[in-house]
């Protein structure tokens, strides 16, 4: 827009972070622009809310301390009363959760001093643009099995989706007859994120076998998704496999790279405002950062990888510039297929209206999907 500067959109930013943020009583009820009257009964409500608010936040922070302080302790040298400030002032005045101190590397310096301009409900940010931008694309985003129909229709390469399950019946397809193919498989929840409910069955002689070595028959599996979809609605579709170059980027798990799209309203003109390799490791299923996978910038120019990092340390670390599972140079290394999956992205994108999409994309033994 005319007439705005750096200093403008930061100021606008920063007013709008601090409105999400959670009031005390004293500035709801007493400091408050709206001149509400302030009965007690609300008044004794919004207090013992903060007490409850507070309590658990430091039962939060002292299970932090506990679990992860002694280990960022010992890889970056800052004291437990460092941290211990560190959380109580993000718990109780940034007013967020214990855990971003760990997802957002906020025991670092360089990520510390950005503590208060961060967005830690993100995901409501980019719901709320969508919603005032296209709503009508909502859904097809938020719905796997509805963005795998939207792709089909307009030939986007995406993992087929073989089955839907809910409250424990086949919701696709709808001939009563179909059976789980003999193939390896990945069931995951229909509108969820984060990795959860996810799992992989891999298939061999006859049997398919899940992370933790449990062999399942053909009716059997069948009888655990139809059970587990009593928890959330399933989606089941046949695993991919990631392209030779990439496997010494993962334990086992898919290998994604999540990448921003940005458009501009009215025009036809897309660019990718950033990227970042996920990678699996140990025996985990996925590589979703939320599940403890590795998470490496990815640079737009070149595909460059940055230093890998990650917000549940894995063998005592949170940073790694070598893969810890496979000894795969990370930092600085060219990401294999960058450029393929960068235009598929961008080429999504243009049979969509929203201004901002999240992908994650993958080079796979058939190719971008």
């Amino acid at each position: 827009m005319m007439g705005y500067n750096h200093k403008t959109y930061q100021r606008k930013w920063d007013e709008r972070i601090s409105s999400l943020k959670r009031k005390y009583f004293p500035k709801k009820h007493f400091f408050s622009e709206t001149n509400k009257k302030v009965y007690l009964n609300g008044l004794l409500g919004s207090l013992k809310s903060d007490v409850r608010f507070v309590y658990s936040q430091m039962v939060a922070v002292a299970k932090q301390l506990k679990v992860f302080g002694f280990s960022i302790s010992k890889e970056y040298g800052l004291p437990l009363h460092v941290q211990l400030y560190r959380l109580l002032y993000l718990t109780l005045i940034v007013k967020t959760n214990a855990h971003q101190f760990r997802k957002r590397l906020l025991f670092k310096d360089e990520s510390w001093k950005n503590v208060t301009s961060y967005d830690y409900g993100q995901t409501q940010t980019q719901l709320w643009l969508a919603k005032c931008s296209f709503p009508d694309e909502v859904p097809i985003i938020e719905d796997k099995f509805r963005f795998y129909k939207f792709c089909t229709k307009n030939k986007i390469r995406t993992p087929e989706v073989i089955a839907v399950f809910s409250k424990g019946r086949q919701y696709y397809p709808d001939n009563s007859s179909f059976d789980l193919p003999f193939g390896d498989l990945f069931i995951k929840d229909r509108t969820g994120g984060k990795g959860i409910h996810t799992k992989k069955f891999t298939f061999h002689h006859g049997l398919y076998k899940d992370s933790n070595q449990i062999r399942y028959t053909k009716k059997e599996l069948k009888k655990f998704i139809i059970d587990y979809s009593h928890k959330c609605d399933l989606i089941v579709q046949r695993n991919l496999v990631n392209h030779g170059l990439l496997t010494f980027f993962t334990s086992g798990g898919l290998s994604t790279c999540r990448v921003i799209t940005v458009k501009s309203l009215g025009k036809d003109y897309i660019k990718p405002l950033f990227a970042v390799l996920r990678m699996s490791c140990g025996n985990k299923d996925v590589d979703n950062y939320a599940q403890g996978g590795l998470l490496s910038t990815v640079n737009i120019a070149t595909g460059v990888l940055g230093r890998a990092v990650t917000y549940l340390p894995y063998k005592g670390k949170f940073e790694f510039d070598v893969h810890p599972d496979t000894n795969q140079n990370i930092n600085g290394t060219q990401l294999p297929f960058w450029k393929d999956m960068l235009e598929f992205t961008l080429a999504s994108h243009k049979k969509f209206s929203s201004l901002v999409v999240g992908w994650d994309v993958c080079y796979s033994t058939d190719g971008v999907y």
